[in-house]
């Protein structure tokens, strides 16, 4: 908890300084995290290695008032290799080589532009945890598909609307097998794009 105070202290002052020298309308903010953690969902504590959405899944708040409607919420797709692209945009840089990510700058202006359908993550190994096993996953706005590279017999596909909590695994589910492929499908092509 003093942690989380620290953090809010900090950018009250962040913020009260570029208010006091008239910045705070002309700066662009991004309040994000790195990660999130399982607190015994799924079986893990403390674990934020894992495909779920407790562990993937991050705030992102941004204030940038020349672009921003204060209080609008939009709820696409976003990863956080799309920060690098927004911030040159926003300062009027193009890259100087390919980047992943998409600037977020057609969404700050219209939450419906044409945007991805699908994301990509994915956990390598680690030396200091040798227990989570290696997977890739895609995403949707409703479906989940994770993929454990050593052994597609744990793979895991969820419907996120119907089972938001990830509590029902479809991947053996007769009645899910098309979607199921779909998803692999979808898998393939976000590794493709990305290689």
């Amino acid at each position: 908890m003093r942690c989380i105070v620290s953090v809010d202290e900090g950018l009250g002052q962040l913020l009260d300084a570029l208010r006091e020298s008239g910045q705070l309308d002309r700066t662009a903010i991004f309040y994000t995290s790195d990660y999130g953690y399982l607190m015994g969902e799924h079986g893990q504590m403390d674990a934020k290695r894992w495909a779920y959405e407790e562990s993937v899944r991050l705030p992102l708040l941004v204030r940038y008032p020349a672009l921003i409607k204060p209080g609008s919420v939009c709820d696409r797709l976003t990863v956080n290799v799309d920060l690098a692209p927004t911030i040159l945009a926003l300062a009027g840089v193009k890259p100087v080589t390919p980047m992943h990510g998409q600037s977020l700058v057609p969404l700050f202006r219209d939450p419906a532009a044409p945007w991805r359908s699908a994301v990509l993550t994915e956990y390598f190994l680690e030396k200091v945890v040798p227990l989570v096993p290696l997977w890739q996953a895609a995403r949707t706005d409703r479906w989940k598909y994770i993929h454990y590279t050593d052994n597609s017999d744990w793979d895991e596909l969820y419907d996120l609307q119907a089972d938001p909590k990830e509590q029902r695994n479809l991947a053996h589910d007769p009645a899910a097998q098309e979607q199921l492929a779909v998803m692999k499908r979808e898998l393939q092509r976000l590794l493709k794009e990305t290689r």
